[in-house]
């Protein structure tokens, strides 16, 4: 099965509970979990999952996927401080190079908004 690409989030969800918390692969499911969830409206109980799992992960590369999906999540539904503290974590642990420049680009655009916002009032 594809991840997430049939809106499967039943059998996606079974799935995840196949995922032992040594390995190391969130960064190639971690997306299509986000797309099942999606395309079945249930995109909300779905993060909920990732998030519920999410520190029982060990590999900090899975651990960075993990975060940076629900990062943009939060930041989605407005929850700044939840996205900024997962942003924050995957630039400390440094495991993966590309979440580590997504994340610094994600926190640096939330620093700019927040400036333009104090320019505002």
């Amino acid at each position: 099965m594809l991840w997430g690409n049939a809106g499967a989030a039943d059998e996606v969800n079974r799935a995840l509970d196949q995922i032992g918390a040594d390995e190391d692969v969130w960064d190639k499911v971690t997306s299509g979990v986000r797309q099942a969830f999606y395309f079945r409206d249930r995109l909300d109980e779905g993060m909920d999952r990732l998030a519920a799992i999410e520190p029982q992960v060990i590999p900090l590369k899975s651990r960075s996927a993990r975060l940076h999906t629900l990062g943009q999540y939060w930041l989605g539904r407005g929850q700044q401080s939840k996205a900024r503290r997962a942003f924050t974590q995957i630039a400390i642990w440094r495991a993966s190079p590309w979440h580590v420049v997504q994340a610094k680009r994600q926190l640096w655009q939330m620093n700019q908004d927040r400036v333009l916002e104090l320019y505002r009032l």
